[in-house]
Formats: structure tokens, sequence, C-alpha cells
């Protein structure tokens, strides 16, 4: 075992899938946060499992021209982001590259992978947080290697109600290790999970559900049910599922992993028929309200490798 705090001095060859620079000392691989390929890094040890050790950048030595300055003063600390010390179209770059990587692995190799359409804003986007609490009350974020909680005075990639939200409560989450915000940003609901049990200024929790706008309409989400977190996103990809399906009417569209019936809901008005397959009990029983009115959309509570054997005849559309 090599000493924790142990400084490296390594080159970064690649990409880890966890987004972290790789390398190798001493035989052994090495994963580090906070660097990019081609770098010379000094590196600390954080921590060293059986298969490989973990590291964080403590200084580039030869830095990559692609390397921005964090934006986030817990960058590296808190580990939730990855890559905010890449330049943001060359995290685009990567991640097209990361599903041509996917996609061929499993033989489609042959398939055309367009360039990641990048967001206007890729900070203050998130409408969903989960936070671990700590000691005292403190909110934050654990660091998926060494599992220490860093306490955190607001996170740059979630919506500023959540933020605001987090500032007023900071401190005083007592007798609790989990809690979940969801807001709304297009109806100003929101959901806070647990119930809080805190005296003086504290919004409204413990909401079984809360409703959000989406292309004009209204979902119920569910705690336990996924929804998209980056609405402006969401909307993006529905445009571009449109533009290549450019419907006439008379589809059948099956919407694979329907969540609370997003695609499904929105889609109906350009199709024949829209079925939504989902396994997820809490989702489909948010969908069941959703597609509520709608009367070619079909909700399948089923695995979708279940599901889409039973279709006959087969849907001109799978979206999944």
């Amino acid at each position: 075992m090599i000493p924790y705090g142990t400084l490296l001095t390594v080159e970064i060859t690649g990409f880890t899938s966890d987004g972290d620079g790789l390398a190798h000392w001493q035989g052994q691989e090495v994963r580090v946060f906070g660097a990019l390929p081609g770098e010379t890094v000094k590196a600390e040890l954080r921590r060293q499992k059986r298969q490989y050790m973990f590291a964080e950048t403590i200084e580039p030595l030869v830095a990559s021209p692609r390397r921005v300055k964090p934006a986030c003063r817990y960058f590296g600390a808190c580990t939730g982001c990855q890559w905010q010390h890449v330049d943001y179209t060359y995290q685009l770059e990567l991640k097209t590259e990361r599903v041509r990587e996917a996609v061929g692995a499993v033989g489609l190799d042959r398939a055309i992978v367009r360039q990641t359409l990048g967001a206007a804003n890729p900070f203050n986007y998130r409408n969903h947080a989960r936070f671990s609490v700590g000691r005292e009350g403190r909110v934050g974020f654990v660091h998926r290697e060494t599992r220490r909680l860093v306490q955190v005075g607001s996170c740059l990639i979630m919506d500023p109600w959540i933020n605001r939200t987090l500032s007023t409560l900071q401190g005083r989450c007592l007798r609790m290790t989990q809690m979940s915000m969801r807001y709304g940003t297009h109806t100003a609901q929101w959901l806070i999970q647990p119930e809080l049990n805190i005296a003086g200024d504290c919004p409204a929790s413990g909401q079984s559900y809360y409703e959000e706008k989406f292309l004009g309409h209204i979902f119920r989400i569910s705690s336990s049910s996924f929804f998209q977190v980056n609405h402006a996103q969401a909307e993006k990809l529905v445009a571009v599922v449109l533009g290549h399906l450019q419907p006439k009417g008379t589809e059948t569209v099956v919407d694979a992993y329907a969540g609370v019936g997003t695609f499904a809901v929105v889609l109906a008005p350009y199709v024949a028929r829209a079925v939504a397959v989902e396994e997820s009990a809490s989702a489909v029983k948010d969908a069941l309200q959703n597609v509520a009115g709608l009367a070619n959309v079909e909700l399948v509570q089923s695995k979708v490798e279940d599901a889409l054997t039973l279709f006959s005849p087969a849907p001109e559309v799978s979206l999944d």
C-alpha cells in the first residue's frame, strides 16, 4: 500500500468511463480526477483499490490547450462534476466520441453519430437535486471515492430556486441522511423529501408529487419518478425527434422507458397511436394522469424487452 497523500507525477493517456484522466504508475492503473489526455500532472493519491489507484490533480506540469479554470469552487472536492476543467466545446466532442465508441462496441460500425448538441447555458439548469446530510444538519454531496461529505453553499448546475432553498435549509436538516429537491421551472411548484420538521422560515415539504409544464402539457411527477433534469435540452431533444420523424399522422410510435409519459404525450398530436412502455410503478401512476384525455395514447406497464415482442404489426418508430 502506498500512503494516501503521496504525490505522483504521471502522463495522462486517455479518459476512464467516469471522465477521469487515465495514467499508469509503476505498472498500476491510476485514475486522475481533473486531468486531460496529453497532460503531465502532479497528482495526490486519495484512494487505492485492487484494480486501480485514484488521485486528484494538484498541478498540471504540462497543460492541455483545452484546459480551462473550473467555475465552481467545490470542483474536485465534490466530484459531482467531472469536466469543469475542460473547454465546453471539447466536452461536446468527447461526448460524441464516447457515443461512437459505445455504438461501435455493439457492432453498429456504420451508424452515423452526429455531433452532440450543446446547451445555451451549461450551468443553473438542473431541476432535481439529491443531497446528503451529515452531522449538525450539514447539507452537501459525498465524494465518490473517499465517501466524505462536502458541505456546499450552492451548486452551479442547480436551478437558482434549489440553491436559494439550500441556503435556507443549510445546517438545519437534523435527524436525516438524505434530502431531495425537485422544482418546476415553468410552474414554480416544488417537491422536497422527506418532510422537514424545521421551525421558522422553511418551504413546504413532504409532497408526494409536483407538476411541471413541458411544451404546453402539464405533467405530474412523483418523488421517485424520472423526468428530464434539463428542461431546455429536453425541448431540443423533442425538436430533433420530430425533425427526423417528420410524422404524417399515420404512424404508431413506441415511447420505450417512458417515465411519466413525456414523449408519448408530446408526440400524440402528430401520430395515429403512441404507446408508452414503463416498468416503474410510480412513473406509471403519474403517466396515467398525464395521458388522461389523449385517446390515441396507450400505456403499458412492463419491461421494454418484454413489451416490444407483443406489438403486431410492428411499430414504425421506437424511442428509447
